[in-house]
């Protein structure tokens, strides 16, 4: 399988740290408009693939020619030093926005085909934004979603002595995010559980600066899902021709992209569907800020 990753910041490399070891992946492109900090990352990934239980990688750099025979595009280009000065996302849509502009001919002109995991934030208004500027096929863009916040919800859920099972979050991948916690738990205590999971990753980056090892194996998960074909319900961000919108739903996924989404007999509870329509307005209200 051949993964190409544009955008080599702190999660494009980890990323690409990630996936070097992985026996299903023969070769891995890079781009970064950065050519000194793409050399860098190469040089280091080279270092350490040496000692790899599949050292045999073809690593390519910045040449999108090669792009169109990539099976898989990781899609993460941004300027995380937006949010140093502004806790805003529509503040990094402005910057992101323009990025993807640029980007997108290059990603047509190549010829590629494949699916595209979209992780740029914001994560859903992005992945809508590729599929307008490519006129690509809303079934081969697949954005991370939600499945760092239900990492984070989870965690918050082991840590509460809860079976991490029972919850998982949907919609939008920011403030609106969605809760479905299968316990019997008060209001109260469901809150609080949304609120790790919501602001988990602000309290990361208020002293790191930036996230990246939460996002890393989350998309390891999701190309799994998608060459192993599980059929496992992931909470991606996909398309709903209904809306006309990106947001997360549990999804289940193959090697042809999106297959179809999973309704779980929880998700039929009237809070959780106004709760979810909510966040669907708020998505489409950035949306309409490009």
């Amino acid at each position: 399988m051949k993964i190409a990753i544009i955008g080599l910041g702190h999660v494009g490399s980890t990323i690409a740290y990630t996936l070097q070891g992985q026996k299903e992946i023969s070769d891995i492109f890079l781009y970064d408009k950065q050519e000194d900090k793409l050399q860098a990352e190469y040089q280091d990934l080279r270092d350490g693939l040496i000692l790899s239980e599949y050292p045999e990688k073809n690593i390519v750099l910045n040449d999108y020619s090669a792009l169109g025979s990539a099976d898989i595009l990781i899609y993460c280009p941004g300027d995380i030093k937006v949010l140093e000065h502004e806790s805003d996302r529509l503040a990094e849509l402005r910057v992101t926005s323009r990025i993807t502009r640029e980007i997108a001919p290059k990603i047509s002109k190549s010829g590629f085909s494949g699916l595209i995991i979209s992780i740029t934030n914001p994560c859903d208004v992005i992945a809508g934004y590729l599929k307008e500027l490519l006129n690509y096929p809303a079934h081969k863009i697949i954005g991370s979603g939600t499945v760092l916040d239900t990492n984070r919800l989870r965690n918050a859920l082991i840590d509460a002595d809860y079976d991490a099972s029972k919850g998982m979050i949907i919609g939008e991948h920011g403030e609106t995010q969605v809760a479905v916690i299968d316990l019997d738990l008060s209001k109260s205590q469901k809150d609080e559980l949304l609120s790790k999971s919501r602001y988990g990753g602000w309290s990361i980056f208020n002293v790191k600066k930036y996230t990246a090892f939460g996002i890393a194996p989350s998309v390891l998960y999701i190309l799994k899902s998608i060459w192993n074909e599980t059929g496992q319900p992931l909470p991606v961000s996909t398309y709903d021709s209904k809306e006309d919108i990106f947001y997360s739903y549990p999804t289940i996924l193959s090697r042809e992209g999106v297959v179809s989404k999973v309704d779980f007999p929880l998700m039929n509870d009237l809070s959780y569907k106004e709760e979810l329509k909510k966040s669907i307005e708020r998505i489409r209200e950035n949306k309409d800020t490009i």
